[in-house]
């Protein structure tokens, strides 16, 4: 089931990087996505057990959205604040990614704690 969210990502990720490099704008992209994997969440909310096959097909959805958008924030995005003008360093962009890449994976590992701890509650 993984590898359907992945293969979501993979296109997400190709997909809206090639429209934000041909744009030029890559925050309104990234902003649009998440929005739109609110309702694809709702959608599993939604669902009875006898449509299990949807969840492959959901998965797909949400890696577009959700993961497509982790792919460019975290390669994308910190480059170019890492080769912004303002930052003369070139140890700058070293730092930015490992910034951006590091609130990433707390987040993620605060998310699983809160995730436990409401799951007692």
């Amino acid at each position: 089931m993984a590898n359907f969210y992945d293969l979501g990502a993979l296109f997400g990720g190709f997909g809206i990087g090639w429209v934000t490099d041909k744009l030029g704008i890559r925050a309104p992209f990234v902003c649009t996505m998440l929005f739109l994997a609110l309702p694809t969440l709702g959608i599993i909310q939604l669902m009875t057990p006898g449509l299990w096959w949807m969840f492959f097909i959901i998965n797909i959805f949400l890696g577009f959205f959700i993961g497509g958008s982790d792919i460019l924030i975290s390669g994308v995005i910190s480059t170019d604040l890492g080769k912004n003008e303002q930052i003369k360093n070139e140890e700058a962009l070293a730092t930015v990614t490992g910034i951006i890449d590091g609130t990433g994976g707390a987040g993620a590992s605060l998310g699983q704690v809160i995730i436990g701890v409401l799951a007692l509650w």
